[in-house]
């Protein structure tokens, strides 16, 4: 066991040294490394079925941010208001929010190097699910048919949902409702 070393909390000793030398307090230094954290917050989840061996495709990446609670309690709900039928449609609309939600930015990997896949501009700024990927995909125009387009199938688009999920903090509460039946 280790011990603590420095002032007790709430001593004028404990005040002093929560000061540095640029008078900054312990508070605004935290308010500094969450916003490096916050920066940092981000995972970059490559595109299944691009970039596969014995293909001239690019790997495509997309990089995600954690996703707010209400988008992801929204895709866990998705089966419970919809008639049999119309289960398996509200599921995959509900995980292509969460994609769209969680989307910074659209790009492809080549030799190590990141490339925009704005169509003419690969050296410009990542496309999201916007209306230059589905440009340069040959799509139809909105973020749901982009999406569509570049998870070539259901699974995979399901699949990268989950990971999106799991990233933004979701694993442990969907294993708390798995086991609190039990």
């Amino acid at each position: 066991m280790t011990e603590a070393t420095g002032p007790e909390p709430g001593s004028a000793a404990d005040y002093q040294h929560a000061h540095d030398s640029s008078g900054l307090s312990v508070l605004s230094q935290l308010k500094q490394k969450r916003e490096q954290v916050v920066a940092k917050a981000y995972k970059d989840l490559r595109v299944p079925r691009w970039g596969e061996p014995g293909t001239d495709t690019p790997e495509i990446y997309v990089r995600y941010r954690p996703v707010h609670h209400r988008i992801i309690r929204r895709a866990f709900d998705a089966t419970e208001t919809k008639k049999a039928d119309k289960v398996a449609a509200a599921e995959l609309r509900a995980n292509i929010d969460i994609l769209l939600a969680g989307c910074v930015g659209v790009f492809a990997m080549i030799d190590g190097e990141r490339y925009s896949l704005r169509p003419g501009d690969p050296h410009g700024s990542w496309t999201g699910f916007d209306q230059d990927l589905a440009e340069n995909l040959g799509c139809g125009d909105s973020a749901t048919d982009t999406v569509k387009a570049l998870y070539i199938s259901d699974g995979d688009i399901l699949s990268a949902a989950s990971a999106v999920a799991e990233f933004s903090g979701y694993k442990e509460a969907e294993a708390d409702e798995e086991t609190a039946g039990e």
